[in-house]
């Protein structure tokens, strides 16, 4: 057995409790039971395999397929009877080849597979959790690497046969509750304390098919593609879902998602990412027609003045290039066609004027343009002047024109009209100024500047508000830009400072809640005041409020230790001192406080635990009749909700034997002879029949983000499932504990405690007194800082 170091991990996970259903007389191992070759007829038979519940499951049988084999097995039952006892095993094997002809060949696969795996059959009594270990690798053919073995030893007897994915479930269903868990990694089986965190390169990586070949409760590590979907959005909407050690980190780059948890939460992240929609592939940019080509011609510019020439042409025809030639007196032009048949026009216009000057001979011009109403200026202008060339050069917003003088008027009387009716509408300009509720005025000048460019704007920090001066219509614009930008843009909002009080102290999960639900915000914890300020923007300010106030409501106030004397017999001393290593693992606040009066026992404990020490202390007196071989057993309840009730039935069933119900930790205290011990485990047995059921919890604004964590606080045998899209919550439970689910949604309810003040008080004591007080004063400082 290989021994490795390996580090400690957090204690606290969920409990399941698995109770000792059969007492055997003697302590046996299981032993591996290899599958029946094929042909070779099991002990079992493949019509009664096929009927099993965990085969149903692990095939994935449909409905149909179940009605089936149900129907074989009555048909079975008669041929079996009226068949001869010589003809019986042949009836059988009829049906079973009729039931494994019903299977998939994946399901015949799958059946074959978990056949050929050893089989495994608990029976322990009281055992080494070290001896059990041992045993379940060596039988699964795994090397066990652990640094030190879980504490206490393992009961349990069954007789059904377990595959080693199963038998490795059901034994981390008990190691959770000690705070511990199995890995498989390649072969090896390592046992890790869960205590700090568990180690990233510890857990296997798998695929989505060896995941379902993993136990519900067995922690790996899967990286999940995500098909185009976005991996922050993914990891926002799986978080809930994930338990204590659950990770997950998206990749953005890659488009995928690595999830650390048990292969059961897995499953459910899973089918909760297949049911987010796929993003839609944005059609295809349309088809853009390739540019016309450019050709290079050349023009002949005889008594023309080669560089005005080259300044129309290149002002006319900014895409066009001209290249003049002084010494053959040409014009190298390279455009396309359309721009050449406007080059051929303005030069065969301005060789005409030269030839034959006239008055109206064509010339270039600029004009001044506003931005926003070129293109319709130019088309307007073109449509009523065909005999005129137009070009705009973008970057100073110019109209160029080549016109005759009459058309240049035109032009001129044209575009003045155009101002004269753009300016009307702006003459009236107002000034006004604009308070902000909350905003950093400068924020939004540089937005309102883009959206309003014509309006002067100013701002001013002392009295946040924005100065505009501007039209009509443009103080509209500006209305209704700052109102949206206020309620939508939540970055133009200062932070506020504000303090919550916290009457029940400050639990690290508070600070760590507050700040997953609001990252930006800034906590800063007063211990001794007992209050949290949080400097944050109004919205993550609710946010934490809200968290604030349920977490008041549902957190009861922690007990504060005390010191009881009891008084108790020599008798009752020593038996007391006899179960107190049993008592230790559950009552960790428990402390003896040594004392010379003998006839005393003095115990520093929570009042919910000197409850059950009231009655433990008063079930080991020694009645007359009372055997000498009384013992301490401590049963645990599937149910602890019905202990009560269980308490009840036991009391009438077994007079004889004393019984406490401990409701703190789920289970009953048995103070009784060896005898009585297997009949009272096997009647709580009989008496928990409580079956969980599955409820739902509308949430229509959204399932709280703490509300899981608070739920598996309270209510730690439910298990909770949010809704996908985080309208509702999905509670299996027993009908107590959906009680409870039910009220701890329902608890809303906040204290503002102010902190209170330190003062001085004297107290008059006895030395024995100040003796006791300064044992304790070094574990009373954690509750009183």
């Amino acid at each position: 057995m290989l021994r490795i170091p390996m580090s400690d991990f957090i204690r606290r996970f969920f409990v399941l409790s698995v109770a000792a259903t059969l007492f055997a007389t003697s302590i046996r191992v299981g032993n591996a039971q290899e599958a029946p070759a094929a042909g070779v007829q099991s002990s079992v038979s493949i019509l009664d395999q096929l009927a099993d519940p965990v085969s149903v499951d692990r095939l994935k049988l449909t409905d149909d397929q179940r009605v089936k084999i149900g129907e074989l097995k009555a048909k079975r039952a008669e041929a079996l009877q009226a068949a001869p006892a010589d003809k019986k095993g042949e009836v059988a094997s009829d049906f079973d080849k009729q039931a494994a002809a019903l299977l998939t060949p994946e399901q015949n696969l799958t059946f074959q597979t978990a056949a050929a795996e050893p089989k495994l059959r608990f029976n322990f009594r009281y055992q080494k959790w070290i001896d059990v270990l041992e045993w379940f690798a060596k039988q699964s053919d795994l090397s066990l690497v652990l640094d030190a073995p879980p504490p206490a030893t393992f009961t349990y007897s069954d007789d059904r046969d377990y595959t080693p994915a199963e038998a490795i479930d059901l034994l981390n269903g008990v190691l959770y509750s000690k705070g511990y868990t199995l890995v498989r990694r390649n072969r090896m089986l390592l046992v890790i304390d869960l205590k700090d965190g568990i180690p990233d390169n510890a857990l296997p990586r798998v695929t989505l098919e060896e995941l379902e070949k993993r136990g519900r409760y067995e922690f790996v590590s899967m990286l999940f593609p995500l098909d185009g979907r976005d991996p922050t959005a993914v990891n926002d909407e799986i978080k809930p879902l994930l338990g204590p050690h659950g990770k997950s980190a998206p990749l953005p780059t890659t488009k995928q998602i690595l999830i650390s948890d048990t292969a059961g939460i897995m499953r459910s992240i899973k089918a909760v990412i297949e049911s987010i929609p796929k993003p839609s592939s944005p059609p295809p940019p349309p088809k853009q027609p390739p540019p016309p080509p450019q050709v290079l011609k050349i023009y002949s510019a005889d008594k023309l003045d080669l560089e005005a020439a080259t300044k129309v042409l290149n002002a006319l025809i900014p895409s066009a290039k001209v290249i003049p030639d002084p010494k053959t007196v040409q014009l190298n032009i390279h455009a396309t066609e359309q721009d050449h048949e406007t080059a051929k026009v303005v030069i065969d216009q301005m060789l005409a004027k030269t030839l034959q000057p006239t008055p109206d001979q064509p010339r270039l011009e600029t004009y001044p343009l506003n931005k926003a109403d070129k293109t319709e200026v130019m088309t307007a202008l073109q449509s009523g002047l065909p005999e005129a060339k137009f070009s705009v050069n973008e970057r100073r917003s110019q109209l160029i024109a080549w016109a005759s003088p009459a058309d240049h008027e035109k032009i001129k009387a044209a575009l003045d009209k155009m101002i004269a009716e753009g300016s009307a509408a702006t003459t009236q300009r107002k000034i006004q100024v604009y308070h902000l509720e909350k905003g950093n005025p400068r924020n939004l000048l540089s937005v309102l500047q883009d959206v309003v460019p014509n309006a002067q704007l100013a701002a001013d920090p002392s009295s946040s508000s924005i100065i505009a001066v501007a039209s009509d219509a443009d103080h509209e614009q500006i209305k209704a830009t700052i109102k949206e930008l206020i309620e939508a843009n939540e970055d133009l909002i200062d932070p506020e400072v504000r303090q919550y009080p916290l009457s029940n102290g400050m639990p690290a999960q508070l600070t760590e809640a507050a700040a997953a639900i609001a990252p930006n915000a800034k906590l800063v914890p007063n211990l001794k005041e007992k209050r949290l300020m949080v400097i944050a923007k109004p919205k993550d300010q609710e946010k934490v409020q809200e968290l604030i106030e349920k977490f008041q409501s549902e957190t009861p106030v922690a007990e504060k230790p005390q010191l009881v004397n009891y008084p108790v017999t020599t008798l009752q001393r020593s038996r007391f001192e006899a179960i107190l290593p049993t008592l230790s693992s559950d009552f960790t606040d428990l402390k003896v406080v040594a004392t010379n009066e003998p006839g005393t026992l003095s115990l520093w404990g929570l009042p919910s635990q000197h409850l059950l020490i009231k009655e433990i202390l008063d079930g080991l007196k020694k009645n007359p009749d009372e055997p000498d071989n009384f013992q301490l057993t401590l049963i645990p309840l599937q149910h602890p909700a019905e202990g009560s009730t269980i308490l009840s039935s036991l009391q009438t069933l077994f007079p004889n034997a004393k019984l406490t119900h401990d409701s703190t930790n789920g289970r009953l205290m048995l103070w009784s002879t060896p005898e009585e011990i297997a009949p009272i485990q096997a009647a709580v047995e009989k008496l928990q029949t409580t079956e969980p059921e599955l409820r739902f919890y509308p949430f229509p604004e959204g399932v709280p983000a703490t509300l899981t964590s608070a739920l598996s606080t309270f209510v730690p045998k439910a298990q909770v499932t949010p809704d996908p899209k985080g309208k509702r919550l999905m509670v299996i439970a027993t009908p107590e504990d959906h009680k409870k689910v039910q009220s701890t949604i329902d608890k809303v309810s906040a204290a503002d405690v102010p902190p209170e003040k330190g003062k001085l008080v004297t107290y008059p004591v006895t030395t024995e007194q100040k003796t006791r007080f300064e044992a304790l004063l070094q574990t009373l400082s954690a509750d009183f800082p």
